[in-house]
């Protein structure tokens, strides 16, 4: 008994010896075939994530061809009977091929009860390359290898990104980023993408959906009215009015005729996370009015919005009215400097004649190229009214552009500030924030900072600087 039992056991060591050298043969085998296979000259010999790029020929295309991105690709993929499909997919889902408009499984075309499984040429090479959990449902089906069947990818079955890195030249700088206003896609490119600007233009437009117009930016911005020349680069040039939901707030406005940056949507809420509920938000540059409309629905602020272009403060009026919140906002056509004088403090001095009104009063400007120039119009503000007294803090929030280092942003914004204010800042009591990198070396920061009487009640005899003028600054997002 105990030498049968002992003849079984070697028996079963052999057996599974042989069965992992067969599985050492077949591998090698697998790879042999693999690297001898050959292929017509409409064929790629690559296996990899190389077969499955778009054909080098689009290289440095600058009109688009479409018919330029047909190519055939051989995959590794197994057949299987219809009633295991689920059974097969299960296990195998991560090294599917997944491409745009392709189907990783589809039916025989001689055998409708066949299906093929088309699998990831960079992720499988072999079967051993499966999952331990995928060879042996396979195994179950009698499957030990894997097939090998070519397919024609084109121009469908790639993302924009694959097809911008494959068409423009390997020797440049391939960033393409842009914006998404409701259906326009905003592009700011760079000098030596502007040779493929229309065709980078119609591949957003294919690609991305619910686009109709593509434009790219082509002037700095005018900061008087916060708008600037673009170019249509694909689609329709006569669709530039957007419906943009943004923060729980819609908003409707003509793009080539007002500032819109939708990458400020978190700078924006968080802002208005700081406000009070109830408090007074007083918006000097308030464009269409994100700050001031998302502040009058959340934080039920008493809002006064003011904005210089004429087309902005007529969308301002419409997003007022779209929002529902016209018992809670004032909207102003004015230079900013004016508002602060003419409405913000006859306004402060008003509520604080109430002396039931404890509110606390902010006050925002983005306008980064020239802002900080506007804080001047704080100096002196309730100079004339020496009597009132402040039933609570002013709080202003200024954005700006920093150039400098990264460690130097704060004393930056704060020299710059400083330099506009009559009377010194306690810098401890500054709060600097850095919001975005506009550039390599420019940033866009927000300086916090409650205003001291000492400057509001202040004697000015300054004179007075003018309106509102153009700035070089690039971006004043």
């Amino acid at each position: 008994m105990w030498l049968q039992s002992r003849s079984l056991f070697c028996h079963l060591r052999l057996r599974r010896r042989f069965a992992s050298e067969l599985r050492t043969i077949r591998f090698r085998t697998e790879v042999t075939l693999m690297r001898k296979m050959t292929t017509t000259d409409n064929e790629t010999t690559a296996v990899g994530r190389a077969a499955l790029d778009p054909p080098e020929d689009v290289r440095a295309m600058k009109t688009l061809d479409r018919s330029l991105f047909k190519k055939l690709v051989t995959v590794p993929c197994v057949l299987i009977d219809e009633t295991e499909l689920n059974e097969v997919v299960k296990p195998i889902k991560p090294q599917l091929l997944k491409l745009t408009n392709l189907k990783a499984v589809y039916e025989d075309e001689t055998d409708r009860t066949k299906r093929w499984i088309l699998l990831s040429p960079d992720r499988v090479k072999t079967i051993v390359d499966l999952s331990p959990s995928a060879q042996g449902v396979l195994a179950e089906k009698g499957i030990e290898t894997l097939r090998w069947k070519q397919i024609e990818l084109n121009y469908d079955n790639w993302k924009s990104d694959r097809i911008l890195d494959a068409v423009l030249p390997d020797d440049v700088e391939k960033s393409t980023s842009y914006s998404r206003i409701g259906h326009i896609v905003h592009l700011n490119l760079r000098e030596h993408l502007t040779e493929y600007r229309f065709l980078i233009g119609q591949v957003l437009l294919d690609k991305l959906s619910g686009v109709t117009c593509v434009v790219n930016k082509t002037d700095t911005i005018d900061s008087t009215y916060r708008h600037f020349r673009m170019e249509v680069l694909a689609g329709d040039a006569t669709a530039m009015v957007a419906n943009v939901r943004e923060n729980g707030c819609q908003f409707e406005f003509d793009f080539s005729k007002v500032f819109w940056n939708p990458r400020l949507s978190s700078e924006r809420e968080r802002i208005v996370e700081k406000l009070p509920e109830g408090s007074v938000l007083y918006d000097v540059f308030a464009g269409v009015g994100p700050f001031a409309i998302l502040a009058a629905r959340s934080k039920k602020c008493r809002v006064l919005a003011n904005d210089l272009n004429p087309f902005s403060f007529e969308y301002l009026e419409k997003n007022v009215l779209l929002n529902k919140v016209k018992n809670r906002v004032t909207a102003f056509n004015m230079d900013g400097r004016d508002f602060i004088r003419d409405v913000v403090g006859p306004d402060l001095v008003e509520c604080c004649n109430r002396s039931e009104d404890d509110r606390e009063f902010h006050v925002v400007m983005n306008l980064p190229a020239v802002a900080v120039r506007f804080l001047d119009a704080f100096v002196g503000l309730l100079s004339a009214r020496p009597e009132v007294k402040l039933t609570n803090r002013l709080t202003v929030h200024c954005y700006l552009f920093c150039k400098g280092a990264d460690g130097t942003l704060r004393d930056v914004a704060v020299s710059q500030m400083r330099s506009v204010l009559s009377e010194p800042i306690d810098s401890t009591h500054v709060e600097v924030a850095h919001v975005r990198k506009v550039a390599p070396n420019k940033d866009m920061v927000r300086v916090s900072f409650v205003v001291p009487d000492q400057i509001l009640f202040a004697e000015d005899d300054r004179e007075k600087p003018s309106k509102r003028k153009r700035s070089d600054d690039s971006d004043c997002s």
